[in-house]
């Protein structure tokens, strides 16, 4: 029997009771890592599962926030579909009009390319769940290799960190080359000034 006045409360009461005190103990509504670690000890919890923890956390946050980049891409590409679609029909309607105005033939096109467009929506509104995974797979594989193929070529351009800085051109470096170039700029600058002292005298 409990003592009178003495309180209860579930796992989610306790959890949001204990983050909003945390948040109200930080002026940023923040918690630093040694403080997490510290607050996870007096609870009985070891830095391992705090660690493990994290990580999770962590990935199912980047997990979102790709399958929502997956979900804007994909609208795009049917937004970019349709517009596609409206264009070439518009224009094969005129040619039709034009060249042939007593022989209809644009609707074929707009019918068999319409079915694509009609398939493309439906995938969309209501995806297949081993259809999604498949695409979002693809679609993650071929991001994760631009991003890889970005990182390669501003290394190779002087701006990655494994660079070596003096790219020869001609037997000669990029900056010496760019140093050539202000030099002449600057005679060329005293020139104009050196002129217009002779012009005003």
């Amino acid at each position: 029997m409990s003592a009178p006045g003495q309180r209860f409360y579930d796992e989610d009461e306790a959890e949001e009771i204990l983050h909003l005190a945390a948040s109200i103990s930080s002026s940023d509504g923040k918690m630093s890592y040694e403080r997490l670690l510290e607050t996870a000890a007096e609870l009985g919890i070891t830095p391992e599962a705090v660690e493990a923890a994290e990580k999770k956390v962590v990935s199912e946050r980047q997990d979102r926030l790709l399958k929502a980049q997956f979900a804007a891409a994909q609208r795009q590409a049917l937004v970019a579909h349709l517009i596609s679609y409206v264009s070439v029909q518009v224009g094969l309607f005129a040619i039709n009009m034009l060249t042939s105005p007593h022989e209809l033939w644009f609707y074929w096109p707009m019918l068999a390319w319409g079915i694509g467009l009609f398939t493309h929506a439906l995938s969309y509104l209501f995806p297949n769940r081993s259809n999604y995974n498949t695409e979002f797979a693809k679609w993650k594989a071929t991001k994760d290799s631009s991003i890889n193929s970005e990182g390669a070529s501003s290394a190779s351009r002087g701006y990655g960190p494994n660079v070596v800085v003096g790219v020869h051109l001609g037997g000669r470096s990029y900056e010496e080359r760019l140093q050539d170039r202000l030099e002449r700029a600057k005679a060329r600058i005293d020139r104009i000034e050196s002129r217009s002292r002779i012009n005003r005298l």
